[in-house]
């Protein structure tokens, strides 16, 4: 494999830039936490109208509970329950990966800074 002619960047470019995803990590606090609040909330309201449709879809005694289950799933789905949890999970998990590859990129930094630290 052929070495890159790239220059390394310096280590005032390393801390500029460990500055800017501290920033951008900040920024998106907010939304963060938003985005699990909703997130939480549509998953208390799902599973408190799941249970309620599964109690209501008794068939007195005489469905199965694999059959009630799906009763009940099909209720939340066409009362949009099961929607609005599913997009607040996936909102969540997304900005989750997006906080993950900010954490991720700024322990490289951070990394390469203490190696060089180290070497000089």
């Amino acid at each position: 494999a052929e070495l890159s002619n790239t220059p390394l960047p310096s280590a005032g470019q390393i801390i500029g830039r460990l500055e800017e995803l501290e920033r951008d990590l900040a920024s998106r606090q907010t939304d963060a936490e938003q985005l699990a609040g909703g997130y939480a909330r549509a998953k208390r309201d799902y599973e408190e109208a799941y249970a309620r449709a599964f109690t209501e879809a008794g068939g007195n005694g005489k469905l199965s509970i694999e059959a009630r289950k799906m009763l009940a799933l099909l209720k939340l789905v066409q009362d949009g329950d099961y929607k609005t949890l599913v997009v607040a999970e996936a909102a969540w998990e997304g900005c989750k990966a997006g906080l993950r590859v900010l954490e991720t990129r700024a322990s490289l930094g951070q990394s390469v800074l203490r190696a060089m630290v180290r070497h000089e």
